[in-house]
């Protein structure tokens, strides 16, 4: 049996690490000539979800932390409730260093001494603004309209600021399908692996019920 080549192995990672930086480096000067390029946004969120995944399968903790963190900005930019700003742009700069940074401590061993913490603050700003700003409209109509718990809306909008997004899901089962019930519940379950369920309407009880379910039902989730 041929033994596995570790170095090979961590050789492709870094060559996928030099790649997704080039991007980075060159969308990130498009996109402060044209902040609302959303081929540009595109695919910088797309860089970086790549960044997370493969430093993820590698098991390099930091850096997929980090990424996901850069990730999470630039899915609330398309998303329009981050705009892109010079100072998000510096933000993004700074991130696209620590990542340099951070494939030089991979090489040398040091990637443990390396603190991305205050980096991770500074995306972490442009998601307390994402957050003040959903809370203000939507997310509190919606919070409102539902009457939601106030342990459902603490729950709702912690997860908010710190990164989540928050989605209201409209499930309508076709009239006439059999078991409704059923096929509502094989649909929570199937959303549950999604995120944390916030609340639902009507309640898994009435879902359960053949008689009382009439087909329709919204949910609330949080997820990443």
């Amino acid at each position: 049996m041929a033994e596995f080549d570790i170095s090979s192995y961590l050789s492709v990672f870094l060559d996928e690490v030099d790649e997704q930086l080039q991007i980075l480096d060159t969308e990130i000067l498009h996109l402060e000539k044209d902040p609302t390029n959303n081929v540009t946004i595109q695919n910088i969120f797309r860089a970086a979800h790549t960044f997370k995944g493969s430093s993820a399968t590698k098991g390099y903790e930091k850096m997929k932390e980090f990424t996901h963190h850069l990730e999470n900005i630039f899915e609330q930019v398309r998303q329009n409730k981050i705009t892109v700003t010079p100072e998000l742009i510096n933000v993004i700069f700074e991130s696209i260093d620590l990542i340099r940074r951070l494939k030089i401590a991979i090489l040398d061993g040091t990637l443990d001494e390396i603190n991305i913490i205050p980096f991770v603050n500074k995306l972490g700003e442009f998601n307390e603004q994402s957050a003040t700003s959903d809370n203000k409209k939507p997310l509190k109509q919606e919070a409102r309209r539902h009457m939601l718990e106030e342990h459902q809306k603490t729950v709702l909008f912690n997860g908010i600021e710190i990164g989540y997004s928050a989605f209201e899901i409209d499930v309508q089962i076709m009239q006439n399908a059999l078991m409704k019930n059923v096929r509502a519940l094989l649909v929570y379950n199937n959303i549950k692996e999604l995120g944390e369920i916030i609340a639902t309407y009507p309640n898994v009880e009435v879902m359960e019920d053949e008689v009382q379910f009439q087909g329709s039902m919204k949910l609330i989730i949080l997820t990443l």
